[in-house]
């Protein structure tokens, strides 16, 4: 894919506004010179591109692709992401040519149209109003690659579906954005002020409190996946040795903790209880 843009826009997000040069931006396929069929009546599709022109940053995007397809396995109800090597010409640099990994977001009519849903544009939603299940799941992907930036009262950084199927009412949350998580590690990643942690490397459970039988059977599925995540990222040809190293051990670390007899008690149970106090 090549792009021909002036690339000094805005960035993303309010830590990324005095740091980044490419934030996520839409690309236009109205017109495109390529087969479309698959996409229906879509016309832009959301690229997410590297923060600044380093190896680091390109890192960073891997990482958080990775996070998308490491969910991708544990559930469909998650958005299928394309990676994308992009060749940038910067009109405003005397067209200097760059080179970078990027990936494509399913965009939401296709996500909606997949999962026989319809999206949900509606603030101050109840964790009651979900479904428990399909949410427990979301929040404990969550703790997995340490992230705490996502709220479902304030829809921020997911995507809510009411499902066309009456019998299941619960609304299904759609988690997307892990620039933040500990498994990407950014340089301008922080940790809410609220839940008293001091890295983003360091897990916070930042979901509601369900009984030991649920969180067991979602830990259950968990565990079911290991061999699946780890064989997709140890046979993913586009990250270093280093950054592979890290995504392992990170997620390593996940599964040791889940062992101990004590993980739900010490891990989630002390957290969601003050998880409550704070979103309600």
């Amino acid at each position: 894919v090549k792009i021909t843009k002036n690339i000094r826009v805005k960035s993303r997000g309010e830590y990324r506004r005095n740091h980044c040069s490419v934030p996520p931006y839409w690309l236009s396929v109205k017109k495109a010179s390529v087969d479309t069929s698959l996409l229906q009546d879509v016309t832009k599709i959301k690229v997410v591109s590297h923060c600044k022109d380093s190896k680091a940053n390109n890192d960073y995007l891997i990482k958080e692709f990775l996070a998308y397809k490491i969910y991708n396995i544990i559930t469909g109800n998650s958005f299928k992401v394309r990676l994308l090597k992009i060749e940038y010409i910067d009109v405003g640099r005397k067209n200097k040519i760059s080179s970078h990994y990027a990936f494509m977001i399913e965009p939401e009519k296709l996500l909606v149209e997949r999962l026989h849903a319809y999206a949900l544009k509606l603030d101050k939603v109840k964790y009651s109003q979900t479904d428990s299940t399909i949410t427990t799941i979301m929040s404990m992907f969550q703790y997995m690659i340490g992230n705490t930036d996502y709220s479902v009262s304030g829809r921020h950084n997911l995507k809510l579906l009411t499902l066309k199927d009456y019998t299941k009412p619960g609304l299904v949350p759609i988690p997307y954005d892990f620039d933040f998580a500990g498994l990407v590690n950014t340089y301008y990643a922080r940790p809410s002020e609220k839940i008293f942690i001091k890295s983003v490397t360091e897990r916070y459970f930042y979901g509601m409190c369900r009984s030991n039988e649920q969180y067991n059977r979602v830990l259950d599925l968990f565990r079911e996946k290991h061999d699946e995540i780890f064989e997709m990222i140890e046979t993913f040809e586009h990250i270093d040795k280093k950054n592979r190293k890290y995504v392992l051990s990170y997620l390593e670390e996940f599964y040791e903790e889940i062992e101990s007899p004590k993980f739900i008690k010490n891990h989630i149970w002390i957290s969601c209880e003050k998880n409550y106090l704070l979103k309600n």
